[in-house]
């Protein structure tokens, strides 16, 4: 038997999550992830985000096979809540209903941030991560058409999806989160507001807690995935992105140690601690015109008030104009 049919057997004897953080991306999720790890009850694989569901994703390479995604769950204790923290579930038109085909009573955590700081945030960790082949957030959204059409202009040997890249619609939440509403019913989503969150993440949790019928429980708290600057991008995507035989030779010649620390080295060469993410006045308005409606439409939704979201988006309109 083929390892491709031994995780698939694996996948269909396993328990399918009981629920889901599913997006979106930089608004929180692994700072909820390693608090919900903490509770006794709850077990989520050490690969944060497996993405066995979302079959419309456009993959450049995949971290795990597909196949093998759920067979993290295998070891889980019997009575352990199992957890899915995948932030592109919210991004994809499909995975709603292909969660929903294998566990109806799934419950879905969605965690939302103010575009105007979401979105530079997305565009900063995918220049971080060698994604990301612009310098200027406007130049990058510029390119989301040619991308969509297949002309990739980054790298395919880099994990992760492309949908990563598309910053005009990685941020519409309402279509988003009503797809998960329409599909679970509200009482089966819960969704958590980032500033609520980085503010006070222990109510957030205890919050969250409940929604999953967790008993109560004290993590401990400290700030996740951090935003952090590249000091040269062309070094960066030189140590990402090496020539085939350049790579070849650095992995047969010296120990895996000896590389580990190799590389460490280079990561606080590359990077430095990101004080406040650089947008100029012009990317602001046009983030704030692509999502002002999104955001209304938002509040109605899911019942939160937004209003300190719709100032940001006028401040950012009349400071772009003044500029003008």
């Amino acid at each position: 038997m083929s390892k491709k049919s031994l995780g698939t057997n694996a996948l269909s004897k396993s328990r399918w999550p009981d629920f889901f953080v599913v997006g979106a991306p930089k608004c929180g999720t692994t700072s909820m992830y390693e608090y919900l790890s903490q509770h006794p009850d709850v077990y989520f694989p050490a690969f944060k985000e497996p993405h066995f569901f979302g079959s419309d994703l456009v993959w450049r390479k995949r971290v795990i096979p597909r196949y093998q995604a759920l067979d993290e769950y295998l070891n889980a204790p019997e009575c352990a809540r199992l957890g899915d923290a995948s932030v592109f579930y919210l991004y994809s038109a499909r995975a709603a209903e292909e969660i929903y085909a294998r566990n109806q009573n799934a419950r879905i955590v969605v965690m939302i941030r103010n575009p105007l700081s979401m979105i530079p945030s997305l565009f900063h960790q995918s220049i971080r991560t060698g994604d990301e082949t612009h310098l200027r957030l406007t130049d990058a959204m510029d390119a989301e058409a040619q991308r969509r059409l297949g002309n990739i202009d980054v790298s395919l040997n880099n994990p992760g999806v492309m949908q990563q890249l598309y910053y005009s619609d990685v941020a519409k939440y309402s279509e988003q989160i009503e797809r998960y509403i329409q599909v679970f019913g509200a009482e089966k989503v819960c969704v958590i507001e980032y500033s609520d969150f980085a503010h006070d993440p222990l109510t957030a949790v205890t919050q969250v807690a409940s929604f999953l019928d967790l008993k109560p429980f004290l993590p401990t708290l400290e700030q996740h995935n951090k935003g952090r600057s590249v000091r040269s991008n062309n070094l960066w995507r030189f140590i990402k992105h090496p020539n085939p035989h350049l790579r070849g030779v650095w992995r047969t010649l010296l120990p895996s140690s000896f590389r580990r620390h190799v590389l460490t080295f280079a990561d606080r060469l590359v990077f430095k601690a990101r004080k406040s993410l650089e947008i100029t006045p012009e990317e602001q308005r046009r983030i704030a015109d692509l999502y002002a409606g999104d955001v209304s439409i938002l509040e109605k939704l899911i019942g939160l008030d937004l209003s300190h979201w719709h100032a940001d988006f006028k401040a950012a309109t009349d400071s772009s104009a003044s500029v003008e």
